[in-house]
């Protein structure tokens, strides 16, 4: 097989609990490496996938593979044990052994790689110390370790095989901004530049964003979605997965208008206009759908007296315009979250600065602003 065209690849099932159920397949391109991440609700089966990438866990069916060679094959009674995989697997715990110190730690993994003298574990060893920055702690024991000093041996432990796939289970969790900046960087840099496919779990969604070129969405053990990070985020296959990644607003309606490319979508709230940007073939006049849009694609103009029917219609480029009151105003972090009734309530996000200058408070009448390009389309079955 090219080089070029080697995948890793993974189709398993494999029963959690009585109630859950793990359900997922995927194809991650090998070249270039990358990094791939898993997004999901609490108890939804992502640490238990890992698991069954790292050999800890084995699926009930299905095929886990990393380019030519197969780890799993349940039907071939198939499965590969972990220190036969070439896996490096960085937990939550970072997992660390009190007894050994730094260098001894990070070097554990290298006792069961076979045709490795002493030299060879103590270079890789150093080598693994020096990539994470801590040769400085090498003679040092765990317990005097900070938080991002024992995740960078954690990191260090796992790189130190030189591992074909890394897994890493909420590898910033716990950390300070300082910390966590400087092993961000870190598993960029091994995921990126060191030619090593990198997998991890996050409950942070900008984290996601900024470090993955892949993303699955995983709910109740099922992988809903799968694709290039910025596609899912923007583009949700399903309700089910917009309501997970926090878009904000989920209007339904049915299409009444469908012409080269724009759409007039009958709502609760009036007619919306959206572009329709693919999946023209799913799409026709009369058919019921969500319309999709985040919060931050919100603005806000307020009204001031000033009814819809006294702004000249070509006065401004933004065709979704709605009046409401402000219900609930939210402040976090220079942000404000407001809530308007509109008939149903949208949401919308703006900075703080912009709520002081336009005196904006709850029941001012306000009208939402939405770009027909910011408006995803998804159909509905109800």
């Amino acid at each position: 097989m090219d080089q070029q065209n080697k995948v890793f690849y993974l189709e398993i099932e494999k029963n959690i609990s009585p109630s859950l159920q793990l359900q997922a397949q995927l194809t991650i391109p090998l070249c270039p490496s990358s990094l791939t991440a898993f997004y999901g609700p609490s108890g939804s089966g992502k640490t238990t996938l890992l698991r069954c990438i790292s050999g800890l866990d084995f699926p009930d069916q299905g095929i886990i593979s990393m380019g030519e060679e197969i780890w799993v094959d349940t039907k071939k009674k198939l499965n590969l044990p972990p220190y036969r995989r070439n896996i490096g697997y960085v937990v939550q715990e970072d997992a660390l052994f009190p007894h050994l110190r730094v260098e001894k730690n990070v070097g554990y993994g290298l006792k069961k790689k076979e045709g490795l003298s002493r030299a060879d574990i103590k270079l890789k060893i150093s080598q693994a110390l020096k990539k994470t920055g801590i040769e400085q702690l090498a003679s040092r024991w765990p317990s005097s370790l900070s938080g991002g000093e024992k995740r960078r041996v954690a990191l260090a432990r796992a790189i130190a095989r030189q591992p074909s796939l890394l897994l890493l289970d909420e590898p910033l969790n716990g950390l300070d901004f300082k910390a966590k900046e400087q092993i961000r960087g870190l598993i960029e840099e091994i995921a990126y530049q060191s030619g090593c496919l990198t997998i991890m779990i996050s409950h942070d969604k900008a984290e996601i964003i900024q470090m993955a070129r892949y993303v699955g969405i995983i709910s109740s053990g099922k992988l809903l979605q799968f694709g290039e990070t910025r596609q899912v985020f923007s583009e949700p296959a399903t309700i089910e997965v917009a309501s997970i990644i926090g878009i904000e607003n989920i209007i339904p309606g049915e299409i009444v208008y469908l012409e080269q490319g724009k759409v007039v979508v009958e709502t609760p709230i009036g007619q919306l206009e959206a572009v329709l940007k693919e999946r023209k073939d799913v799409f026709f006049r009369g058919r019921k759908i969500f319309c999709l849009f985040r919060a931050e694609d919100v603005s806000i103009l307020k009204n001031d007296g000033l009814a819809d029917r006294d702004i000249p219609k070509g006065s401004f480029s933004v065709r979704n315009r709605y009046t409401g009151r402000v219900k609930k105003i939210k402040m976090t972090e220079g942000l404000a979250h407001l809530s308007i009734d509109c008939g149903i309530m949208l949401n919308a996000l703006i900075s703080q600065s912009s709520l002081i200058e336009m005196k904006i408070r709850d029941g001012d009448s306000v009208s939402a602003l939405v770009k027909t390009g910011a408006i995803h389309l998804i159909e509905r079955d109800f």
